[in-house]
């Protein structure tokens, strides 16, 4: 989906395709090179990041290799030892509005949920996760992680945003708020490979999980202003399955 160019997270100044920029591995936030040599550090706050430089049009072919890569194992299921496939889960939607705009529900802990007038949370668009699945018992892992081992955050948590600065909210994405207990799957080629597989208008649909009790949350982190995602460390926002898992917004 089409979006507004990028704000450079030192100067908040917009980051055109052609401009060099800086890339932070480890809190993913982007500023132009010569406010990265400014500043001599990442200007995420707290964050031991070293930005390694490019130009802002290959940021999204960057990232979408860094989550690639996280998905590659397991290749075997340790479950049942049968082969896993590299695609994207879909959580299910039955409004119509939601179909037409996929996401995801996010709902913040209570520390870190801002003041709310009827509930708490909010809909995070266009969150694709992509992941694994087992093609004999369906189970599902997320980085190289069984789904039912992201109940709890795997690591430390960023107290601010890496795109915008806000204070990150720490919570959990509810698989199972807008359906019924299943997602779908889209069986896809890793993003950078020659690898072709078509989009699938109906994904394949399954219990949460591969076994009980189903993991119907997944912990993770979510700006409440530009709703920038991270799971299990990986950014999640902007990945849409009928583009190859796209980082389309980056």
């Amino acid at each position: 989906m089409p979006s507004s160019p990028p704000l450079c997270l030192y100067c908040n100044l917009a980051m055109g395709p052609a401009d060099p920029v800086a890339l932070c591995g480890a809190c993913w936030a982007v500023v132009h090179d010569g406010c990265l040599r400014r500043s001599g550090r990442c200007s995420s706050v707290q964050c031991p990041g070293d930005p390694a430089t490019m130009v802002a049009a290959d940021v999204a072919v960057v990232v979408g290799a860094r989550i690639a890569a996280a998905n590659a194992e397991p290749a075997t299921c340790p479950e049942c030892g049968g082969v896993t496939e590299f695609g994207c889960l879909i959580p299910p939607a039955r409004r119509l509005w939601l179909r037409r705009t996929p996401g995801i529900w996010f709902e913040p802990a209570r520390e870190s949920a801002p003041p709310a007038r009827r509930r708490s949370g909010w809909h995070v668009a266009g969150a694709g996760l992509p992941g694994r699945r087992c093609r004999s018992c369906r189970a599902l892992y997320l980085a190289g992680l069984p789904l039912a081992s992201l109940r709890s955050p795997p690591g430390p948590a960023l107290p601010y945003c890496p795109r915008c600065g806000a204070p990150f909210a720490s919570g959990c994405f509810d698989l199972r708020r807008y359906g019924s207990g299943a997602v779908g799957f889209v069986p896809q080629a890793p993003p950078g490979t020659s690898e072709v597989r078509g989009y699938r208008a109906t994904p394949d649909r399954f219990a949460l999980g591969g076994g009980a009790p189903p993991a119907a949350t997944i912990a993770g982190q979510c700006c409440p202003r530009c709703r920038f995602s991270l799971i299990a460390g990986l950014p999640m926002l902007g990945l849409d399955p009928r583009s190859g898992g796209s980082c389309d917004n980056w």
